[in-house]
């Protein structure tokens, strides 16, 4: 969580600190409350009783993939010319 609200300072700027962690906090508490859902509705397209903890991994993979992948842009400042 600490890296995720760096980041987010870093890529917002200072003017828009203010707005960028209500926003934060308001994805975070959207994905606790949708993330059952959207869990429980594709484990059922799993034929075992270890379909939750599938789909689990299954995002763990990607996320970690898109991380690796987009890691040399993760800690950049903002650029001055946009």
């Amino acid at each position: 969580m600490p890296y995720l609200n760096t980041i987010a300072s870093i890529k917002g700027g200072k003017d828009a600190a203010t707005t960028v962690m209500p926003l934060i906090s308001a994805a975070l508490y959207l994905g606790q409350f949708t993330s059952p859902l959207i869990v429980s509705t594709l484990a059922t397209f799993i034929p075992s009783t270890t379909g939750p903890y599938v789909v689990g991994l299954l995002f763990s993979l990607a996320f970690l993939f898109q991380a690796f992948y987009s890691r040399k842009y993760q800690a950049l400042f903002p650029s001055k010319e946009n």
